[in-house]
């Protein structure tokens, strides 16, 4: 499984109305929350997290914007109640 996160050193942390700890509504009905590697850790230790790397994620459809800094969270699905306590020993 793949999922992509916001991190919290993309431009957009930290604008907006503050939620809670590292979650912004960054626009009327939009809330983010921002990752770094310790919430994806706590966050997907339940899923076999295999790896994380930043990445910047291209903003195409606005000229001259920086890229989105996200980070890409690589798991594997649990097949079992020993793949579960492994991942969570990691």
């Amino acid at each position: 499984m793949i999922f992509t996160v916001v991190s919290i050193n993309a431009v957009i942390f930290g604008k907006g109305r503050l939620l809670s700890k590292n979650r912004y509504e960054i626009m009327k009905g939009l809330a983010v929350f921002f990752y770094d590697s310790e919430y994806v850790k706590q966050e997907f230790a339940g899923f076999a997290l295999i790896d994380f790397n930043e990445m910047d994620e291209p903003i195409k459809h606005m000229d001259n914007e920086p890229p989105l800094k996200c980070i890409l969270i690589k798991c594997r699905k649990i097949t079992a109640a020993s793949d579960l306590i492994i991942s969570v020993l990691k």
